[in-house]
Formats: C-alpha cells, sequence, structure tokens
C-alpha cells in the first residue's frame, strides 16, 4: 500500500536520525494569573524537519502523547511521506510530563502540587505557544497553516 502511494504520489521520504530538536521555554501554568506557577517555565522539547519545507508549505504538527517523543517520531511515518509533497514544515513537541518535558523534574512532576498542571487545556496551551515559537525561530509566516496529527491519546488532541 505505501509503495503505490509513493508511485502514484511521487514522493516517498523518511525522517532524519537523530531528528533536529530544539527545547521551547514554556509556562507550567498558561491559565492562572494568581498562581506562584505563572511566573514558573519548562523546558519543553519539539522534534522538527525542515528540509521539505517551501514558502507557503503548511506546518504538520504532530500532538506528542503518553511517552517520550522519539517514540512517535519512528512510528509516524506517513506524515514524513507527504511532507515533500506539501512542502511541509514537520514538527513534534513532547507532551508535557512525558519524556525530557518535565515541568517539576523527574522527582517532583508526578506528586502534588505539581501534577495538577498535567491537564488537556494545560497542553494545548504548550502546542500554541510552541506553534508561535517555532514560526518565529524558524521565520515562517505567522499565517502558516497547521495541519494536526497525533494517535491515541495525542490524536484527540
Amino acid at each position: 500500500c505505501l509503495f503505490l502511494f509513493c508511485v502514484i504520489f511521487g514522493a516517498c521520504a523518511s525522517p532524519t536520525w537523530p531528528p533536529k530538536s530544539l527545547k521551547f521555554r514554556n509556562r507550567v501554568d498558561h491559565f492562572n494569573l494568581d498562581s506562584i506557577d505563572q511566573s514558573r517555565y519548562f523546558q519543553q522539547v519539539a522534534l522538527y524537519e525542515d528540509k521539505w519545507y517551501k514558502s507557503g508549505g503548511p506546518i504538520f504538527l504532530y500532538c506528542g502523547n503518553e511517552g517520550p517523543i522519539e517514540s512517535f517520531w519512528n512510528a509516524s511515518g506517513f506524515i514524513f511521506e507527504i511532507a515533500p509533497k506539501f512542502n511541509a514544515f514537520v514538527l513534534f513537541p513532547e507532551h508535557r510530563y512525558y519524556g525530557r518535558s518535565l515541568p517539576f523534574g523527574s522527582k517532583n512532576s508526578f506528586k502534588e502540587p505539581g501534577i495538577r498542571y498535567l491537564s488537556i487545556s494545560q497542553a494545548m496551551a504548550d502546542y500554541v505557544h510552541i506553534v508561535q515559537n517555532a514560526k518565529r525561530h524558524f521565520h515562517l509566516p505567522m499565517n502558516t497553516t497547521v495541519i494536526a496529527f497525533g494517535g491515541s491519546y495525542g490524536g484527540m488532541l
């Protein structure tokens, strides 16, 4: 089936390994302005591939889910197969509290009070922030279309 797709669309690509990565500074709490944690930040990992991007192309955003983002990079071939055809910039941000994106470190992220920031709304705000920062960092137009992908929990985001 993949072979047929490659023949029809004329583009088959694979991701680089190891992937290119960045860390984005992200808020622990995007919403509660009264919170002491409003002023706290953490480093959130994002993998990317820019070799297929051409002006006017979209960002293919893979919404990281329950595990280190490198695992999903290796298991998401479809995105890499179609990215050249769409001149896409590929971006895989890691979900907060997974992999290396731990807001309070490995000892304190999974107990109170740190665990309270593990939520869908905080994760979605992380992705918005990362996309905005990636556009600035890579000099992509701010109106660049973003097409989200995901599987399992990340697919529901």
